[in-house]
């Protein structure tokens, strides 16, 4: 869907040359990041937690982005970073954008301990069934 949307912008809103298509292709990264940290905040509704514990009333999530990685959030806010360091033709962006990745894939993983704690064998088959931080690669 995302390359749909990025080809059709294209489309009607045509680069000139390869930079300003890496340009336009950051620039709809980041904003398609943006877009799916919304929606992932939206799918997890009450559940949402700005620490790394779960609700006591939290509800494992498997609909919306969560059925195509564990940590969409973290995975949108990287998608963001990346792209920002793309539009910008920002080499010290992509590398914190890198170095950002490293920092949440370690939070992710502390984050799984309490996710197995508090649902179990429930987490445990999400965890054999969805990726982590990529969906489709890692």
């Amino acid at each position: 869907f995302v390359l749909q949307a990025v080809l059709l912008l294209l489309v009607v809103f045509p680069a000139k040359g390869i930079s300003d298509f890496i340009t336009t292709a950051g620039f709809f990264c980041f904003l398609g990041g943006i877009g799916m940290i919304a929606w992932s905040a939206n799918e997890l509704g009450d559940s949402l937690s700005p620490l790394p514990k779960p609700r006591s009333n939290a509800e494992l999530c498997r609909s919306g982005p969560y059925e195509y990685v564990r940590h969409p959030m973290y995975c949108a806010l990287l998608l963001s970073c990346l792209g920002l360091g793309i539009a910008t033709s920002s080499a010290t962006r992509v590398v914190l954008s890198l170095a950002l990745l490293l920092l949440l894939d370690t939070k992710a993983s502390k984050e799984e301990a309490f996710l197995v704690e508090r649902f179990g064998d429930d987490y445990t088959s999400y965890q054999q069934s969805v990726n982590k931080l990529i969906p489709w690669l890692y």
